[in-house]
Formats: structure tokens, sequence, C-alpha cells
């Protein structure tokens, strides 16, 4: 078993004029060599002719998420990997709105298959092991590369 992260994907229903359609019943299946859950099998669209719904994997492999609805037919093909297996942002995990002007912030990435990460900021700086700068190089040491992020202005 894998942990858990739910993918949230939204199934929009509109007529040839662009327009949602309300109340309309999706049917949603999964497929491929890996497997996932779905928070649901079916629903029908809201107001905005949207149905959303959350995809959560249990083993790796592709999986393709198939949904239904008014004769028609959509897909959208996922890769179900272990934590650690891809490239990614392990950290921070967490809410950011609460940090400070001045604090250092530390970023860490996960890159099983690369010698090397190249970070990039337009606000602050960035700090490594061996740079400092807006634009920096980080070696990757047992599958993580880290640095640490500063700034004196507050920005989004």
């Amino acid at each position: 078993m894998l942990p858990s992260v739910a993918a949230v994907l939204t199934v929009l229903a509109v007529n040839a004029q662009l327009t949602p359609l309300y109340n309309v019943p999706v049917t949603l299946s999964t497929s491929g060599t890996g497997s996932a859950t779905l928070s649901a099998e079916s629903g029908v669209t809201n107001v905005e002719g949207k149905f959303s719904f959350s995809v959560t994997g249990s083993s790796s492999g592709e999986v393709t998420v198939t949904a239904e609805g008014l004769g028609d037919t959509a897909t959208q093909t996922l890769t179900i990997s272990p934590a650690g297996a891809t490239f990614g942002i392990s950290s921070p995990g967490t809410d950011l709105f609460s940090l400070r002007t001045n604090d250092d912030l530390a970023i860490t990435v996960t890159a099983p298959d690369q010698n090397q990460v190249q970070f990039a900021t337009t606000l602050g700086t960035l700090t490594g092991s061996a740079q400092t700068g807006p634009v920096i190089v980080e070696p990757v040491s047992g599958g993580t590369a880290t640095v640490t992020l500063s700034s004196t202005k507050a920005g989004v």
C-alpha cells in the first residue's frame, strides 16, 4: 500500500455554446497497470457544470481514469508511484502564509534520478551547500537536494 496522496479531478459538462450543464449524470472508472481508489464511482454536475472527485493511488503503475456522461467519454492518465520514486517537492508541505520576512525556509526536493537540481527564486536569496543567489545548482545527495530561501521582502 502506498502513502495516501489524493489528486482532485474535475469533469466539466457544457453544451455547444459552452454553457455549463446542471445535473448531468457522470460515471467514473479506472483501468491500467496500477490501481487507484476513486472518492465516488458516479455523481452529477453542479450548477457550474462541474463534478469533482479525488483519486488516491493504491499500487504503482499507470492508471487511466475514465469519465462518461451525455454519451461522451473523457480520460486522464496518472502515474502512481511510491513516495520518493519521482521528482518533486518534499518540503515544505505546510501552510507558508504564516512565514515572515527574514525567516529562513528550507526547501527540499526528492530527485532520485538526478545528480543536481537547479533552484530559482524571483524574491529573495537561495543558499545551498556551495552557492548563494537567485539561481543556484545544488548537488543531490541521498536522493534529495535542500536549499534555504530567505527574503527581506514580502510577496506572493
